[in-house]
């Protein structure tokens, strides 16, 4: 047995959610006394996962290199980069699924076995009894509208408010629920902000149970729309995601490149920074889903 097994990641709080499952994994595998995931992000984000202590403590660790193990503790930087040299193909579960596995041979000789490892979410251990008031009010299809300030460099910042203006507009028949109250606010009976659902300055688990209850999520690949990114969402045929980064190509975890393919859900990114053109492309895919 090992007396500690430290996770450690310098970035943002989506990068923290992606590697969720794969912790879970390296947890049954490998024994020992102490489990810690460091990072500087809200202690609260992974409180779901029984026995990891959370510490913000990262003065010891070293940023840019993979995996080590020394004086029987194991070291595991669970970025996408960690291994920049031996991995390159891109920010997807199937990226981070081969960074854990070669870590785990490399430094203890265990595999890690076969699986897709998408993020999943314990959400007992989360506040969503208000959510659950908010969605019996209303039977009709939900839209979660994520127009938080992107932290990554997959996404540009830009204002969404006269997007949601238009979508709110075109589809009264749909329910959107904002993740963020920025610029305007956008007055409409089928419009609400999140945090008139519930109040918590750490709330993207929170979001992220609500957007497992929507059938639409559109949003940049940073914050709220990385938490909506949850095995129930990839594997629901019937959902629709939809995009705006400046990645090209299948960036949602790579679902269009597991093999054998799997059913999930409907993808669709934009890469552009025009609102009239973003406005006009979700309404063509909204209109054709729904």
């Amino acid at each position: 047995m090992l007396d500690k097994v430290v996770f450690f990641n310098l970035m943002r709080s989506g990068d923290i959610h992606v590697s969720r499952s794969l912790v879970r994994k390296v947890m049954e595998l490998v024994p020992a006394k102490e489990y810690v995931y460091c990072h500087g992000n809200n202690e609260k984000l992974l409180k779901d996962i029984k026995n990891l202590q959370h510490s913000s403590d990262m003065g010891l660790l070293r940023p840019a290199v993979g995996w080590w193990f020394e004086n029987n503790v194991l070291y595991c930087n669970t970025w996408y980069n960690a291994y920049d040299v031996k991995f390159n193909t891109g920010m997807t579960i199937i990226h981070l699924t081969d960074l854990f596995r070669y870590g785990l041979k490399e430094t203890l000789d265990i595999t890690l076995p076969e699986g897709t490892y998408f993020p999943k979410i314990d959400y007992n251990f989360f506040d969503v009894e208000s959510i659950n008031k908010f969605l019996v009010l209303s039977n009709k299809k939900k839209v979660l509208f994520c127009n938080n300030a992107p932290l990554s460099g997959q996404s540009t910042d830009f204002d969404m408010s006269s997007i949601l203006d238009s979508l709110s507009y075109t589809f009264k028949d749909l329910v959107f629920i904002v993740s963020n109250r920025r610029y305007d606010k956008v007055e409409r009976d089928n419009v609400f902000y999140f945090d008139d659902i519930l109040e918590d300055e750490c709330n993207l688990n929170e979001i992220s149970y609500l957007s497992t209850k929507c059938d639409i999520i559109i949003g940049r690949c940073s914050g709220p729309f990385t938490y909506s990114q949850v095995e129930e969402n990839f594997l629901s045929y019937d959902k629709l995601l939809i995009s705006y980064t400046n990645l090209t190509g299948d960036y949602h975890f790579g679902l269009l490149d597991f093999e054998p393919p799997i059913k999930h859900c409907k993808l669709y990114n934009f890469t552009s920074e025009d609102s009239t053109i973003l406005t006009e492309e979700t309404i063509k895919v909204i209109e054709w889903v729904l």
